[in-house]
């Protein structure tokens, strides 16, 4: 082909040769595909037997751009081809993992199928905080995030005009991020404590507050969910208690208290919803000792298994 010219080779080096085609080369190939192809069973002519399953890339690219106004990710794949992949393997409760999430176009499919379908899938979607080159999303992790939120705004927008309708069902779609981080308590480390009396005394007096300060209540109550065994789909509800704030995690399963001072108005309260486990902050005590012997032994009088943090 090089002898015969079809070559070409570009005058960037970085970029790669390319083959020359002509017209009546385009008339007797056809360009390979890449999506699900199957046979319509009508037949053994090629019209019968190559049915396109799902969409090209470049439905993923349109798909991208009617969402964000731009093309904000590259190579997007086809929304149709992870539905027909999703609708293949998976029950109306089952849950949906990609560990290579991207720009979230499973989550997307889920979404779409879901309607479809009337079914209750869950998705996990895992992507590595990857630079990008846009300001508004840094991150590809950012892509998908806001990716799943406008999928989700548009489901809901479409629901609402069928529900004016009189249609009366309805899906309920929501979506958490976490973000993988290191824990948010102080560590204390043994071995660099001090073997002075008073520098040993000065490093217990600082892990008094054992919090760390940039860390969000609802940071703590997770790692205290996980800690505790619970799954990060755990129901929780916000309570007051006697003027207080309290997590309410699985029905009651779990309560947690983040309030920075607790009182015995407080543990009373508490003991009286009767959940099995309760954790408050060590902190909040205030170095009232006599207070927190009073909660542990109301609590074990309820059986219910008490713990600070």
């Amino acid at each position: 082909m090089i002898a015969e010219g079809r070559v070409i080779f570009p005058e960037d080096v970085s970029k790669r040769p390319m083959l020359k085609r002509y017209k009546n080369d385009l008339r007797s190939e056809v360009n390979p595909v890449s999506t699900w192809i199957k046979g319509s069973g009508e037949g053994d002519t090629d019209e019968d037997i190559e049915v396109l399953e799902s969409g090209l890339n470049a439905e993923g690219t349109r798909r991208i751009q009617e969402l964000f106004g731009a093309n904000v990710f590259n190579y997007s794949k086809p929304v149709s081809l992870l539905s027909s992949v999703v609708s293949y393997c998976t029950e109306d409760n089952d849950i949906v993992l990609d560990f290579f999430a991207g720009s979230a176009t499973t989550a997307h499919a889920v979404l779409d199928l879901n309607k479809e379908d009337g079914g209750n899938r869950k998705f996990i979607m895992v992507q590595i905080p990857e630079k990008t080159d846009n300001p508004d999303y840094p991150t590809i992790a950012d892509i998908g995030k806001e990716r799943i939120r406008r999928v989700i705004e548009k489901l809901n927008d479409e629901e609402n005009g069928k529900l004016r309708a009189g249609d009366e069902s309805h899906q309920d779609r929501d979506f958490k991020v976490f973000k993988l981080t290191s824990s948010n308590f102080k560590i204390w480390e043994g071995a660099d404590a001090s073997d002075e009396p008073e520098q040993l005394a000065e490093q217990l007096r600082a892990f008094a507050e054992n919090v760390l300060p940039d860390r969000s209540r609802e940071d703590i109550l997770y790692e205290i969910l996980l800690k505790s065994g619970l799954p990060l789909t755990a129901e929780v509800e916000r309570l007051t208690v006697a003027g207080q704030e309290v997590y309410a995690v699985s029905g009651g399963l779990l309560m947690v208290c983040l309030e920075d001072h607790v009182d015995g108005e407080l543990v009373r309260g508490v003991a009286g919803l009767e959940p099995q486990r309760f954790v408050c902050l060590d902190a909040a005590f205030d170095g009232n000792d006599k207070l927190k012997t009073n909660a542990v032994l109301q609590m074990k009088d309820g059986g219910i298994e008490f713990r600070t943090v």
